[in-house]
């Protein structure tokens, strides 16, 4: 009985030590939040302001640490920023990758970049950069931003983010888009594009889902994951790469496909699909900017204009092929192992393989 009691009180012990552990880190993590804002306006020379904008990776980068995933949620109070605001854009990323936090103050026109430690223990870096807008708007500058390293390699998403934020062209379906694939660019807006085109013109009857072949893959279908509610893991999203020997067999009409829309009822095992195309070299185009995705000029330039207006999709987005599903047919059967499914679609040139 003596022993039993003892375990016990040992267990207790444990128990209350390790608890005390846990609140303890807690309590650093939020003090470690109010460090990197205290480290902030003191940077930016402003106080308490409800309209900066907070981009951070924490959530996804300390594994090892998640008690401070409160860093996020005191960073909100202590801003006023937020996910319903759009001004609080949590972006997913490795976990082998530095935790951060930008701050940018448009009042001011400034930023700051405060990296932690992977301990999560205390600030490691920090590196403020004036007039942030200013130099977007000068293709030199803009360009040394990226030489210089400003944001430790972060400086295409940071800076395409701070840019069309400051210009009201971010919002929720935009925002969860850059949260899965971790940057904003024209690839993703060129989802938006298509998702808002399969929402407008393609409604789903009772019962029915959406099923998505991304068909070349490229950044789009992060967006389409989370517009349509799709996922591999949910057997509504496939993705198929596309060679160049591929493409050259493809018919004229569907040179510029982007993938294939199923509207699927799995019970009733009756439904439609849609071969869509995305116009890219006519967007390029009518934006007036240059095919270089790897310019950041270039990219915000594009980007601007794809989001310059909510329908504009219309211009770039089209139905190359539709039909209904023989009966008892699948999505799952236009796709797999010996299956070529832009033939068993009718796109190829006769004689191709």
């Amino acid at each position: 009985m003596k022993l039993l009691s003892l375990i016990v009180i040992c267990i207790l012990f444990y128990l209350n030590i390790t608890i005390n552990e846990v609140e303890g880190h807690h309590r650093n993590c939020i003090l470690l939040a109010k460090d990197i804002y205290d480290s902030a306006t003191k940077e930016l020379s402003v106080a308490k302001d409800r309209q900066m904008l907070v981009v951070t990776n924490i959530p996804y980068t300390i594994r090892h640490r998640q008690e401070c995933a409160v860093i996020v949620e005191e960073l909100s109070r202590l801003t006023g920023a937020s996910q319903s605001k759009g001004n609080l854009i949590i972006l997913q990323d490795s976990p082998t990758r530095p935790p951060f936090v930008y701050l940018y103050y448009p009042h001011r026109d400034k930023a700051i970049y405060i990296e932690l430690d992977k301990e999560v223990k205390s600030i490691k870096t920090r590196y403020p950069k004036q007039k942030i807008r200013t130099l977007l708007s000068k293709e030199d500058h803009f360009e040394d931003l990226k030489r210089e390293r400003a944001f430790k390699g972060n400086e295409y998403r940071l800076i395409m983010i701070t840019s069309l934020w400051t210009k009201g062209l971010i919002n929720n379906d935009i925002i969860n888009a850059v949260r899965l694939h971790n940057h904003y660019c024209p690839g993703v807006t060129s989802g938006y594009h298509i998702g808002n085109f399969i929402l407008d013109n393609l409604p789903l009857s009772e019962g029915q889902g959406y099923v998505f072949i991304a068909l070349p893959m490229w950044c789009k279908d992060d967006a389409l994951q989370v517009m349509l509610d799709i996922s591999p893991g949910k057997r509504s999203m496939y993705a198929i790469p596309l060679k160049d020997s591929e493409k050259a067999c493809l018919k004229e009409e569907a040179k510029d496909i982007a993938g294939i829309v199923f509207r699927y009822n799995r019970v009733a095992k009756e439904g439609d699909w849609v071969v869509l195309s995305y116009e890219w070299d006519k967007v390029i185009k009518d934006a007036g900017a240059s095919d270089s995705m790897r310019s950041l000029t270039n990219a915000v330039k594009l980007t601007h204009y794809m989001m310059s207006a909510r329908d504009i999709y219309k211009k770039y987005v089209a139905i190359i092929k539709t039909a209904k599903f023989n009966p008892n047919e699948t999505p799952e059967d236009y796709i797999g192992i010996g299956i070529n499914t832009l033939e068993k679609l009718g796109l190829y040139k006769e004689g191709c393989k």
